[in-house]
């Protein structure tokens, strides 16, 4: 499976001179947890997600009036829409991110997978599976 067929599309983004507070708020309006900050010519800057704005916000007494670059990850791990989700379950565990951006060939943001999207699909298989184990056991007990 490809990660354009798990993704959300389109990414929220923003500014990195959008205030914390603006961000924020953008989160809570498009209920996710993370805002991909792009430059001025659409390319991937950083990206900033609800525990960024706790963590290096709030719990140092920042206020939500400085530009949100001050808080974003800057160096993003990020993945294409045509690569295989197992290859976006790896950058996230080799990175220690639960959210990746779907970048193309030129930087530009087209959407986010997150970790539970990976294992929501992972759930869904097992289930699949399990369901075909369970029909061929049932076949099997009938008999012939």
């Amino acid at each position: 499976m490809r990660v354009s067929d798990l993704m959300h599309t389109p990414a929220v983004t923003s500014t990195p001179t959008a205030t914390v507070s603006a961000v924020a708020q953008l989160m809570a309006a498009r209920n996710v947890g993370s805002v991909v900050i792009v430059d001025n010519v659409g390319e991937v800057a950083g990206i900033v997600t609800d525990r960024d704005i706790t963590v290096r916000g709030v719990a140092h007494g920042r206020s939500g009036d400085i530009p949100v670059e001050a808080l974003m990850t800057r160096t993003v791990a990020s993945v294409e829409p045509g690569a295989d989700v197992s290859d976006a379950a790896a950058t996230m565990m080799k990175r220690g991110v639960r959210r990746l951006p779907v970048v193309d060939e030129q930087g530009h943001a087209h959407g986010v997978v997150t970790l539970d999207d990976i294992m929501r699909n992972v759930a869904r298989q097992v289930d699949e599976v399990s369901d075909l184990l369970l029909g061929q056991a049932t076949h099997l007990s009938m008999g012939p």
